[in-house]
């Protein structure tokens, strides 16, 4: 923006806009247009986060049947309710050599368990640490706004006195 020289804030050559809002300072000055960028990365990154807890929240419960099943028949081979009956032993006798198939089955329904419990705790962790990234980008954001306000409440004060100014220049040159 060009200027005169002069004693008080300098008179723009150009006519100003009757608003601030209408002079578009977000776009004339680099260091607003730096601050509202800033602003909207970190807005884009708490968006993105928000949508990553929403979708590792769907999946805290992922595995909870399996795991009530394969529970249910891991007690069952353990204390000796013999649902798998005389079909499961001959089944494991003859196509896998286990001859002790309540242990056998039970030891790896076990492991299966604890795998699928360890799956849930990892969607567990992750939506606490979602939780908590969250929190510092929703930091950074408002960090992020209130730099821009400041610079824009800055740069409207520029813009009322030069607009004072231009109003003073305007009444001497109809007097």
């Amino acid at each position: 923006m060009k200027t005169t020289k002069g004693a008080i804030p300098s008179v723009p050559l150009e006519k100003l806009p009757e608003y601030y809002h209408q002079w578009d300072a977000d776009t004339r000055f680099p260091d607003l247009t730096k601050a509202l960028n800033d602003h909207r990365v970190s807005l884009e990154k708490l968006r993105e986060l928000n949508n990553e807890l929403a979708s590792a929240l769907n999946h805290v419960d992922n595995h909870i049947y399996a795991i009530r099943v394969l529970d249910y028949l891991h007690d069952d081979f353990c204390y000796g309710d013999d649902a798998a009956g005389n079909k499961v032993h001959k089944f494991m006798r003859k196509y896998c050599g286990v001859y002790d198939a309540n242990e056998s089955v039970s030891y790896e329904l076990q492991r299966s368990i604890d795998a699928l419990k360890e799956e849930q705790r990892k969607n567990c962790r992750k939506v606490v640490e979602l939780e908590n990234q969250i929190k510092v980008a929703e930091k950074v954001k408002e960090k992020g706004w209130e730099d821009y306000r400041a610079l824009d409440k800055k740069h409207e004060a520029e813009f009322d006195k030069l607009k004072a100014a231009e109003k003073a220049a305007e009444v001497e040159e109809v007097a």
